[in-house]
């Protein structure tokens, strides 16, 4: 794969329900004439997912991608420090549910220019801007009211 801003960064936990998200990066990718890597950090929590996992590694064989898996109890700085080693132009997760939020936010703080797309269980897209986007919009939304 050749890194870069059209490469899609799905990243995925060890559960069936995460097929859905590498369906939508799929279509993403396809959307930005890029390529697809489906990502998993497994930490403590997941350990005894195997039926999981290998849904997901069919999922990923069956659209001739490969699956980038890392161990370590920290997925969010994982996920980041794999973003920028890949050039990852855009990141796919699921939608945040509980402390799930954690996430989103640690990877939104490390990496503030990449735009982060989360995937409802309907399928539902929901797209945070990259930083620099979301303070223009601010800024124009403010002299907007000022008119």
């Amino acid at each position: 794969m050749k890194p870069g801003k059209n490469c899609v960064m799905i990243c995925v936990t060890p559960q069936e329900s995460c097929v859905r998200l590498i369906e939508s990066g799929i279509e993403i990718a396809r959307e930005q004439n890029g390529e697809a890597v489906v990502v998993t950090v497994i930490g403590n929590q997941y350990k005894n997912d195997i039926a999981a996992l290998n849904c997901l590694y069919d999922t990923v064989e069956k659209n001739n991608l490969h699956m980038k898996m890392y161990f370590n109890n920290e997925p969010a700085i994982t996920a980041a420090v794999v973003a920028k080693r890949i050039g990852a132009g855009a990141i796919v997760t699921g939608l945040p549910e509980d402390d799930g939020g954690r996430f989103i936010a640690l990877l939104r703080d490390l990496l503030p220019d990449i735009p982060v797309t989360m995937i409802g269980t309907d399928k539902t897209r929901f797209r945070l801007l990259p930083a620099a986007q979301t303070r223009a919009a601010e800024r124009i939304s403010v002299e907007h009211k000022s008119l």
